[in-house]
């Protein structure tokens, strides 16, 4: 049911970039952008090669891996890795939603918003984040799962704002592209205030 829910988003985020190319210049967003820095081809690319090394390297288990997609600006790359993955492995798809951001600005803080359902102690995990930069957020994560006493995380990211991190210890083990500290980067799910995240691809917003 999430994965369709998940889907019907994509849908309607389409539809919604198709109304976005139709309407008259001024009500474009392309002035916004200062330029495209991974088309959607990229994109797909590259997560088909995270979804290779997902498989590759998961650990046998009794209990698919539980995937857990941290809404919302995961959800786009979320349903495209684990397509990727297919009918190669189980898995389970789980969801939680932080905020950390206001505008652009971090706050400092990573705030629950929506726990996860499943119950993970002893359960192999994979966080499916968009975008890691301070690693504020993602260390919040990690110490709301780990004290949950999982088997084994693993943390998947389609972005990696390595210049940017304040948390200086955080492992990431699946990395899709490399951003500079100064870009600002929206579509794909990424966002400024709940717009842009319908672009098929990542952009960087201009300043």
């Amino acid at each position: 049911y999430i994965h369709l829910l998940y889907c019907y988003s994509l849908v309607l985020s389409q539809l919604a970039n198709r109304k976005v190319l139709i309407m008259n210049s001024s009500s474009s967003i392309r002035p916004d952008i200062e330029r495209i820095l991974f088309t959607k081809k990229q994109l797909l690319t590259r997560i088909g090669e995270l979804a290779d090394q997902l498989v590759a390297d998961l650990p046998d288990s009794d209990e698919p891996p539980i995937f857990i997609n941290i809404m919302g600006g995961a959800a786009h790359f979320f349903v495209h890795l684990t397509e990727a993955i297919g009918d190669r492995g189980q898995l389970i798809e789980d969801f939680a939603v932080f905020k950390s951001y206001d505008g652009e600005e971090s706050t400092g803080t990573a705030k629950v918003l929506i726990d996860v359902r499943y119950r993970i102690t002893n359960r192999d995990i994979v966080i499916v984040e968009d975008i890691v930069d301070t690693g504020i957020t993602m260390r919040a994560i990690l110490d709301l799962l780990e004290s949950r006493h999982p088997r084994s995380i693993l943390i998947c990211t389609l972005l990696d704002k390595a210049e940017a991190r304040i948390i200086k210890d955080l492992k990431i083990d699946y990395t899709g592209f490399r951003v500079e500290k100064g870009d600002f980067v929206i579509g794909f799910g990424l966002d400024l205030d709940d717009k842009y995240r319908h672009l098929p691809f990542v952009g960087i917003l201009k300043q």
